[in-house]
């Protein structure tokens, strides 16, 4: 099949829109964590943040089970558009739910956005990465994540306001490049095979896979010897977090900037909905003098 044109441009327009919507929920989240709106902006400047543009063909002999395995990503956070039904989220019960995509009156599709392993380090714990798995479905499907990330030798660690006067944190300083190789090697199986065969090594402090989000929590559970004060102080500082999550993003999003430009009325699904200007993929997209029209298809 030959490739059109204009898709190289396309997409690069597509990434840099939604690169920049990245940033606007970045300083979002930084309101939300008591920071200076722009805290987080001298971290990105020039990140290992990745576009994946998928296409699951049509197979009719293909039946609905699960597919990818769960997981949480391993940067701050992904804004991912799908067009079809087929992702899972594991919620605070431990239970499995559709993610499906969200339309408005108008057919504008919604971004789901799923929180990362190292907004969850930052946070101490407070924004808890969102464990997830997609389904095999007979269904043709386009799936267009964007993982945001910092830049690669970024330290990442808990911001002291999440922490008591002289408390230590199970989280240990970890750079994201570090984190995402770690990761990698521990996921990929050809890379499993490497380290198997001592042709790579393991940075000194990866952590496990599943170690983040609610599948980090669900071994957690198991423990009788976790005390419920605890429990109910981190249930209340979610709480209050997100509360403050749904003022910040309402705040950051409302002033019509330069960016609000690529933007329309949608809803955000951060664990819960808040009212956002949103980019939709069939509108046009300005990049200098350039106009690019995306469509999922």
């Amino acid at each position: 099949m030959a490739r059109s044109a204009g898709f190289p441009r396309a997409g690069a327009g597509y990434y840099d829109a939604v690169f920049a919507l990245g940033h606007r929920l970045f300083d979002a989240f930084a309101l939300a964590l008591g920071l200076p709106e722009g805290y987080f902006k001298p971290m990105v400047t020039c990140p290992p943040a990745k576009l994946r543009l998928i296409h699951y063909p049509f197979d009719a002999s293909v039946e609905d089970v699960p597919g990818i395995g769960a997981h949480t990503d391993y940067e701050c956070f992904t804004l991912l558009l799908a067009d079809q039904p087929g992702l899972e989220v594991l919620n605070e019960e431990s239970v499995w739910i559709d993610a499906p995509p969200v339309t408005n009156a108008a057919g504008e599709e919604a971004f789901v956005i799923n929180i990362g392993d190292m907004l969850e380090v930052l946070s101490a714990g407070t924004f808890v990465a969102t464990a997830h798995r997609v389904r095999k479905v007979p269904q043709e499907r386009y799936s267009f994540p964007l993982f945001f990330a910092c830049d690669y030798h970024t330290l990442i660690r808990p911001l002291p306001t999440f922490l008591a006067a002289g408390e230590a944190s199970e989280y240990q300083e970890l750079s994201i490049g570090e984190h995402m190789w770690s990761q990698a090697l521990q996921t990929y199986r050809y890379l499993r095979e490497k380290v198997n065969r001592g042709e790579l090594q393991l940075p000194a402090r990866a952590r496990g896979t599943n170690t983040f989000g609610h599948l980090k929590k669900q071994a957690q559970a198991k423990n009788p010897l976790t005390p419920v004060r605890s429990m109910m102080t981190s249930t209340l500082k979610k709480i209050s977090r997100r509360v403050a999550l749904t003022l910040a993003v309402s705040a950051c999003f409302s002033p019509v900037t330069q960016a609000a430009e690529l933007l329309t009325e949608g809803v955000f699904k951060v664990g819960m909905e808040v009212t956002y200007r949103r980019l939709s993929p069939m509108t046009a997209i300005t990049t200098s003098s350039v106009s690019t029209r995306i469509s999922p298809r």
